[in-house]
């Protein structure tokens, strides 16, 4: 042990440590949970058209981490609350129709980071110590594997920092690739103690670790943590210098612990087999987001391009830079000693793939990572800078230290504060922290539909809404979540909507995509709302909608109030909510002469509810009248309010006559001055509208939807046909009513449902689920097998009144279980034993 000289006692020697990892991890987090910041990207959310009303602003960190908004937290945040209530989130209604949530890895529930997130009561903090628990996990065990390879605590602490910030785990921080990435120091810890020790005890440990490694939910980023242990064990077994009786026997040890975590990950393996094998995955051609040597370039200034790129940024700091070249000369000298040999390999051998210096064609055929983003690859490249530069800090602390540890320990410290300064710029720039009203925040629309959904019902949100997925999070169920779909489903989701899917995982569209025209599509689904924002921020077409109109309810003459300089307001007494964003004023004489500076202010009581709206004065052959635009979307619920006519100007009293009409009514009332009379002003409420919304949902005969709006901005369509939780079709072939008239919900939560059939026709009840492995149906208690309707929902066969139950029940788990728990078993009995098995190992050691 080559560790630089402390003045401090054995114990804070072993803890100072683990204490500055801590207090790393909190500088680099950089908020504060005590005034209710958090870390999560809900920064990006506020931004968008389905939030806006919210009133929240939050400046953007970055654009790219819209996958954990749809994807990874409207699961992690079901299953919490499921947890919360006692109950085992086995299955997810409100994802793809459905779809596993415990036991799929890709959900990333079994994660310390998932159980930290749950643990707290208050949501904002649960992100925080997650965020945190993953930094002190991978931290710590970074630490760790250092530590025992070159015994310099100091060092080790600047390599555990360089490789827990690099560039991927700064990119991929908030999803599951980092989830994963965590444990590859600890399988490496637990590998290189086997081989400095032969020890089986560290064999359960390794085991755990790379259990928990498979069980963090991103597959292709545990391959590349037994690309670094494959890469370690050769270079280990080949220039460590040992008796080929040592590599065979501690091998063996190490190949037992990971034979051992796949039996105890088997469940969970089988569990993912089974979702991806329903699937069509030959679209994956894999690939790199680097292209050119240039990109080399990345290692050194990360910002050259600008922003940073999420599948570029490698970046490990610059001291692990510099001492690479050194870290060559000593491989070299020390006569390929294996601890060089294996940081050399992890970047030397891994860099022409991750670059793509190998034509794509042969990367391809490697398998397992050949069909994915080859570039991610950087991590192992980030791993090998980071034990390089280790390893030259210990070897200079070594051979400099010794006459001057003090000195030699200040630089080490120094050089720890540079790295961990260099690399929070980065990681801030990736990572930020929001306060904790961003957290999906509540909105009139989204509350709406959420109080008055059914069961099995579902939503669908268009581009207003990010992506879809992101509503899930609220409790709707999302037919077109971000996830994978067999090709059955595409078809199928493709009817209701036209060209859904951005990527193959992915759905954004506008309202003007989905398929009103025909609602018995949305029916098959169990669409009932669709939440649509204003396609005019997206760049669509400008229609007017005509809210209100004094002239035509009117009656009598109409006469002429000229502008005398008096204060002159419109009282109004609404009996229901109204929204508009322009006002015409009708004039009866104006002007034009003289210039006017005309506005609206919109009161209630002695408050004002807005801006002014300024006037522009519009003439056709018929009439003039003034165009008053608000600068938002004015939305008014019952109650009383005035509107009062500002005119500035010269000569503004003669300048102007204003059109007025007798009122019949007590809800509309003119003052001028303190003169109040039962007049109104001619005046038309307009709302710029969605207008394909408009002109396809409410056309014509079409009765099938209601259109509600709610908040500014945002357009709520309801699907009338959608009334209950299933539905009765008498004909899988062919395009056949939903009857939701027919059938009656009796029981649901998520596993198990019971409907009645109340019809006397033989024909076909369909749950709008997705149909998977474990789920059956029951018919007046009998199980039935049901068909497919559209390829994808169970259509259950009836006669006449019927009771059909439809239960979640994996009977088929039962043997991967086991053979799970028998390796849980096997890891006991190996801890229990490990003593045991020491003396057998060095017994037949001696003996040979």
């Amino acid at each position: 042990m080559n560790g630089p000289s402390w003045p401090l006692s054995l114990l804070a020697q072993r803890s100072a440590p683990l204490l500055a990892l801590v207090l790393i991890a909190v500088v680099m987090l950089g908020a504060n949970p005590l005034v209710g910041e958090t870390i999560a990207p809900f920064d990006f959310l506020v931004q968008f058209p389905g939030w806006k009303n919210t009133g929240i602003e939050s400046p953007v960190k970055h654009r790219k981490h819209s996958d954990v908004l749809d994807a990874k937290l409207p699961s992690w945040r079901y299953a919490r609350e499921k947890l919360r209530q006692g109950e085992l989130p086995l299955w997810n209604p409100h994802v793809l129709g459905g779809n596993p949530l415990l036991l799929l890895v890709t959900r990333s529930i079994l994660t310390p980071a998932f159980a930290a997130y749950t643990l707290f009561g208050n949501e904002s903090v649960g992100l925080y110590a997650s965020a945190l628990v993953n930094l002190l996990i991978v931290s710590i065990g970074s630490y760790l594997l250092f530590a025992s390879l070159t015994g310099n605590r100091l060092a080790a602490l600047l390599g555990a920092v360089a490789f827990s910030y690099s560039g991927f785990n700064t990119s991929w921080f908030l999803w599951h690739h980092v989830n994963t990435s965590i444990w590859i120091p600890w399988v490496l810890f637990f590998a290189v103690r086997i081989a400095q020790t032969g020890d089986a005890k560290h064999v359960t440990w390794l085991a755990i670790a790379s259990t928990l490694m498979i069980l963090g939910g991103f597959p292709t980023v545990a391959v590349y943590g037994y690309i670094a242990l494959l890469l370690l064990f050769l270079s280990w077994s080949l220039f460590s210098r040992n008796s080929y009786r040592v590599v065979i026997s501690r091998g063996a040890l190490g190949v037992a612990g990971i034979l051992l975590s796949l039996m105890m990950a088997t469940l969970f393996l089988y569990c993912l087999e089974e979702s991806l094998g329903r699937l069509d995955l030959s679209y994956r051609r894999g690939g790199s987001a680097f292209r050119k040597v240039q990109d080399l370039l990345l290692y050194v200034q990360p910002f050259r391009e600008g922003p940073l790129t999420l599948g570029r940024t490698g970046y490990v700091g610059l001291i692990p830079l510099i001492l690479f070249l050194p870290a060559l000369w000593l491989t070299l000298r020390r006569r390929l000693e294996w601890r060089y040999v294996w940081g050399v390999s992890l970047v030397l051998l891994i860099a022409p793939l991750a670059f793509a210096w190998i034509p794509m064609d042969y990367i391809r055929q490697i398998p397992l990572i050949g069909t994915s983003m080859i570039n991610r690859l950087i991590l192992i490249i980030g791993l090998g800078l980071s034990l390089l530069c280790v390893l030259v800090l210990s070897a200079a602390y070594q051979r400099f230290g010794k006459k001057a540890p003090g000195w030699a320990t200040m630089v080490l410290l120094l050089l720890l504060a540079v790295q961990v300064v260099d690399q929070r710029r980065v990681f801030q720039s990736l990572v930020g922290h929001v306060k904790a009203d961003t957290v999906y925040p509540a909105t009139a629309t989204i509350d709406y539909v959420r109080g008055r959904i059914a069961p099995l019902q579902n939503v669908i949100a268009d581009r207003g809404y990010i992506v879809s997925g992101v509503v899930s999070a609220y409790g709707l169920s999302e037919w077109y979540a971000h996830g994978f779909h067999t090709p059955a489903e595409k078809r199928l989701l493709e009817g209701a909507i036209t060209r859904p899917f951005l990527t193959p995982t992915a759905s954004a569209f506008l309202c003007s995509q989905v398929n009103f025209a025909n609602p018995v599509f949305l029916a098959y689904l169990g669409v009932r709302y669709v939440l649509c924002s204003d396609e005019t921020i997206h760049g669509g077409k400008v229609e007017r909608k005509l809210v209100f109109d004094t002239i035509d309810l009117s009656q009598g003459e109409s006469g002429g109030l000229s502008f005398t300089g008096e204060r002159i307001v419109q009282l109004v007494e609404l009996h229901q909510h109204v929204s508009f964003d322009e006002v015409e004023l009708a004039l009866e004489s104006v002007n034009i002469d003289n210039r006017l500076g005309v506005r609206l202010k919109l009161w209630m009581g002695s408050e004002p509810l807005t801006e002014t709206a300024p006037c522009s004065l519009q003439r056709d052959s018929e009439e003039a009248y003034f165009r008053c635009r608000f600068p938002s979307q004015i939305l008014l619920d019952r109650g009383s309010y005035e509107l009062e006519i500002i005119v500035e100007g010269e000569s503004a009293s003669a300048s102007l006559s204003a059109v007025v009409y007798p009122s019949k009514s007590p809800l509309l009332q003119l003052q001028v001055g303190d003169r109040l009379s039962e007049r109104v002003l001619g005046l038309r409420g307009y709302r710029r509208t969605n207008a394909f919304v408009y002109r396809i949902v409410l056309s014509g005969d079409n009765n099938s939807y209601i259109v509600h709006e709610l908040e500014p901005g945002v357009v709520l369509v309801e699907n009338r046909l959608v009334n209950g939780s299933a539905y009765f079709i008498s004909s899988l072939s062919g395009v056949s009513d939903a009857r939701y008239d027919q059938l009656r919900l009796n029981t649901y939560n998520d596993t198990s449902m019971q409907f009645e059939y109340i019809g006397d026709r033989p024909g076909w009840v369909v749950i709008p689920v997705r149909m998977y492995p474990g789920w059956l149906c029951l018919v007046n208690g009998k199980k039935v097998e049901p068909a497919l309707f559209k390829g994808v929902m169970p259509a259950v066969p009836v006669r006449g009144n019927s009771r059909v139950d439809f239960i979640y029940s994996p009977t088929h788990y039962a043997v991967p279980a086991a053979v799970s728990i028998l390796g849980v078993l096997l890891g006991l009995l190996l801890s229990f034993k490990a003593q045991s098995i020491n003396r057998w190992l060095t017994d037949h050691y001696k003996t040979n």
